[in-house]
């Protein structure tokens, strides 16, 4: 068996004698019943050549329309990615207020070289509060502080070091109680990822009393009675 190669309009094109396959997306075709090139004439007036010009156009075709489909393909992601980057940023909660926050904390996190500390409260309904401060150089955290600032209603079974600690190195985030040991980057992406996301039967907070910094953001579920927030309460924020 042999392969014959024609040449047409520039395009080099394989003529194989087996027509076990149809055209390749690369335009390489198979026909039966020519083993050589001796009689052109022949070949161009036969069915076998008819055959041929049908396969081109054929894989001709399925090129275009494979083409078609990749960019096709590629249209949706890009459509699908636009839509999710809309859902980022179209349903917030103090959309206008969060983008402007965001924006002070960029210029906070620049001058000050991404090097700061700030202190988280929360309280327990009972009467018991506390603070965490934590410590944050060139991006990352360093340093936890707890303390109890009241211990009102507070539980007799807590232990005497529980009280207050302070975490650094290795130890960041051994201790259960506290805010976790997060940088106000984290803090930012977890106010536009969930805590200010759009909910049903929630009522939603955001106050940026740290010199335009978030100093309340979170939600409440309108259905839930004793401490329910979920979010965060920065008590100051400070450059290192």
């Amino acid at each position: 068996m042999h392969t014959i190669r024609i040449y047409n309009d520039n395009l080099n094109l394989a003529v194989d004698g087996s027509m076990e396959q149809a055209c390749n997306t690369d335009k390489t075709c198979f026909i039966s019943g020519y083993d050589s090139l001796s009689n052109w004439n022949t070949l161009v007036q036969s069915d076998g050549w008819k055959l041929f010009i049908m396969q081109l156009k054929k894989a001709s075709t399925y090129k275009k329309l494979k083409e078609m489909k990749n960019k096709t393909f590629l249209i949706a992601l890009l459509l699908i990615g636009s839509l999710f980057n809309s859902c980022d940023s179209d349903h917030l909660e103090h959309q206008d207020k969060f983008e402007i926050s965001q924006k002070t904390w960029l210029d906070f996190k620049e001058s000050s070289n991404d090097s700061y500390k700030y202190t988280v409260t929360s309280s327990s309904w009972i009467g018991f509060s506390w603070e965490t401060t934590i410590t944050v150089e060139n991006g990352i955290v360093i340093q936890r502080n707890f303390e109890y600032t009241s211990t009102e209603g507070i539980s007799t079974d807590i232990q005497e070091d529980e009280f207050q600690w302070t975490e650094t190195d290795s130890e960041i985030g051994t201790h259960e109680n506290g805010a976790e040991p997060i940088t106000l980057n984290e803090i930012y992406n977890k106010a536009q990822n969930d805590w200010l996301m759009e909910r049903n039967n929630t009522t939603t907070y955001l106050e940026t009393e740290n010199n335009g910094m978030i100093s309340i953001c979170g939600y409440v579920d309108n259905q839930c009675a004793d401490d329910c927030f979920i979010g965060v309460s920065i008590k100051k924020i400070e450059s290192l």
